[in-house]
């Protein structure tokens, strides 16, 4: 890895190999699990700029990768996204609360090696969280995970082919709400 990084802007560009890489890759309960032989490589270029910007209380972070992720054949790994984006906003301008929104890219994916089976990327996601410092000690929290009820998807298992839905698809729940007491000691 190499990087270079000024002014709150960092690029990176990475090139790292991987002996028999253990991935997703069969069915439950026998074979879950597998080991790619050979050696996998996977390369790209990694973008970020964060900041804190006092005249509106907000802590900016914004990530992008563009990479590849090939086994020892060459092929595309399954389920290995060729970018991602990430936005996190963090507001602290409240008394004791902190208010988060932290959004995602997910880019073109495939559930198969090769780009091949469904195409499960494409999507942006948004996770809202909200923190009261109640003292020193306890922090009373909520999250809203998957804020606008974005209909995406992991993996699929069990894919069928180009234009038939798959059997079974691991999909990401909704919109979910937590709520929670954190204490420090």
């Amino acid at each position: 890895d190499v990087t270079l990084g000024a002014y709150g802007f960092e690029l990176t560009y990475y090139n790292s190999e991987t002996e028999n890489l253990i991935q997703y890759g069969g069915m439950w309960p026998d074979d879950l699990y597998e080991n790619l032989a050979g050696t996998s490589k996977f390369e790209g270029v990694e973008a970020s700029y964060q900041r804190y910007v006092e005249a509106i209380n907000t802590s900016v972070n914004i990530q992008f990768a563009q990479g590849t992720a090939k086994d020892a054949d060459n092929q595309w790994i399954a389920r290995r996204p060729e970018q991602t984006l990430a936005l996190n906003l963090m507001y602290d301008g409240f008394n004791q609360f902190d208010i988060g929104l932290n959004t995602k890219y997910i880019g073109t994916t495939y559930d198969l090696a090769d780009q091949q089976g469904a195409q499960i990327g494409e999507y942006l996601v948004s996770d809202l969280n909200i923190n009261y410092l109640a003292s020193d000690n306890v922090t009373l929290y909520a999250n809203v995970l998957n804020l606008f009820n974005e209909d995406y998807t992991h993996a699929v298992a069990m894919y069928q082919g180009d234009f038939v839905t798959p059997q079974n698809v691991y999909s990401n729940g909704g919109t979910q709400l937590h709520l929670g007491i954190q204490g420090k000691l």
